[in-house]
């Protein structure tokens, strides 16, 4: 009954159909029915919470209300950290709890599919009707004549929506395999019905993701030295595609602005080193948001937040490479025909989520979405598929799948090789 719940409160929080133009209703319904599923959740036999995203979430979630208390504002701290949990820990815990089977994970997987078609098809309708008009009753987003377009909730934003649909790219492709050769069309129909949708979004940072993600295949598939004459021969097709976009200019209103931002986010950590400004308070330090999901958690939550939504973020990766490689059994370990199976299967599942991953980083280097929903969708989903390899291989340990020295290393690297470089780069570019 949980999991029914969990497809309940997925299907309104991604396709939200009680924002519909003719269905319209009280909103209430998301909460409602991720009160009921966590209800559900409680009494679970069995849950499968043993990732190790699961502490990281607990400590992401403190930092928030640390942040905001050491900004001076208790109640905020609460107010925020509410909101986070609703509309991502609560999520993010139900789905690596209650994903414990590969037909569920299926299951989950087809709905952000759907919800990425449907968002797809609005679009095409709202550019398509002079009213600019959806099929759900929103407007399309016209930017000084430029028609970009929208959906509900928190894909309302284009660029929000462009990155929701080049991180559903890699499930369509997941199921290449699953089904008859003779309807393998339709993945290439999606495939290319999602492209469209990303370019009507218009949304650089998801271009730039979609073609990260092809570089990627690319790399895996030829390595370094062919992938690196392959793109080196395309980039005139890649020029133009990225001149059918928004301009992209170091030297445009767009991206300075966006130095600015940057530069206002290393003011933030520097006058804030620990806990930064408090969750929420970008935007009253400076007129516009970070325009960069690293920026804004050193700039919103120091680098303690900072260090621990990196570690998520490294820990997730590293594990869903490892599962791929499939290189977590000991030597000599005899499988049986069924762990041979998974150890298969969840390969699969884990290079598809890491392509996925590979999409929200490179489009959100370009966007403030370090809380957004999505995120933590698909962390829930990472975290649900480590779970149930050490389901299957029960006498494996968590640190089979990661090193915690390694994690450590990795995520203080980035975190403060990270904030170094964005000060190196403001200092030449400003």
């Amino acid at each position: 009954m949980a999991y029914a719940l969990l497809i309940i409160y997925a299907t309104v929080m991604l396709i939200r159909p009680h924002e519909w133009g003719v269905l319209e209703s009280e909103s209430s319904i998301i909460r409602n029915s991720l009160a009921l599923c966590m209800l559900f959740f409680v009494f679970h036999k069995n849950k499968n919470l043993m990732a190790p995203q699961l502490f990281l979430m607990v400590m992401f979630v403190f930092s928030i209300f640390v942040s905001v208390v050491f900004a001076g504002w208790i109640g905020g701290g609460l107010e925020q950290t509410e909101l986070f949990l609703r509309a991502a820990f609560i999520p993010f815990v139900l789905i690596s709890g209650l994903v414990d089977t590969v037909r569920r994970q299926h299951i989950m997987f087809i709905l952000i599919i759907v919800a990425s078609l449907l968002t797809v098809l609005n679009g095409h309708v709202q550019v398509s009707n002079e009213l600019g008009i959806g099929l759900m009753g929103n407007p399309v987003y016209n930017e000084g004549g430029t028609l970009r377009i929208t959906y509900l909730g928190f894909l309302a934003d284009p660029n929000d929506l462009g990155m929701f649909m080049v991180m559903s790219i890699p499930l369509i492709f997941y199921f290449k395999e699953k089904i008859p050769s003779i309807l393998r069309f339709t993945v290439w129909g999606g495939i290319g019905f999602i492209m469209y949708g990303i370019y009507l979004t218009n949304s650089r940072g998801t271009l730039l993701a979609t073609l990260s993600l092809v570089a990627f295949w690319f790399w895996r598939k030829y390595g370094t030295t062919k992938s690196f004459l392959i793109g080196l021969a395309s980039s005139p097709v890649l020029l133009v595609v990225m001149s059918s976009f928004r301009e992209i200019s170091a030297e445009g209103e767009s991206a300075q602005g966006r130095l600015d931002a940057w530069y206002a986010g290393i003011e933030m950590l520097t006058g804030s080193p620990l806990f930064g400004v408090g969750q929420g308070a970008f935007i009253e330090y400076n007129r516009l948001t970070a325009h960069n999901s690293f920026v804004l958690a050193f700039a919103e939550l120091g680098v303690i937040g900072c260090f621990i939504w990196v570690a998520m973020l490294v820990v997730t990766v590293i594990s869903l490479i490892n599962i791929n490689k499939q290189n977590y059994l000991p030597e000599g370990f005899a499988c049986t025909h069924l762990q041979q199976h998974v150890m298969h299967q969840e390969a699969r599942t884990a290079i598809t989520l890491l392509y996925s991953m590979i999409g929200f980083m490179v489009s959100g280097f370009f966007l403030s979405r370090t809380y957004i929903p999505i995120l933590y969708l698909y962390l829930g989903l990472s975290a649900a598929c480590f779970g149930r390899v050490l389901i299957a291989f029960p006498k494996l340990t968590v640190e089979s799948l990661y090193k915690k020295a390694e994690i450590a290393r990795y995520s203080f690297f980035c975190t403060f090789g990270g904030i170094s470089a964005i000060y190196l780069l403001l200092r030449v570019t400003l």
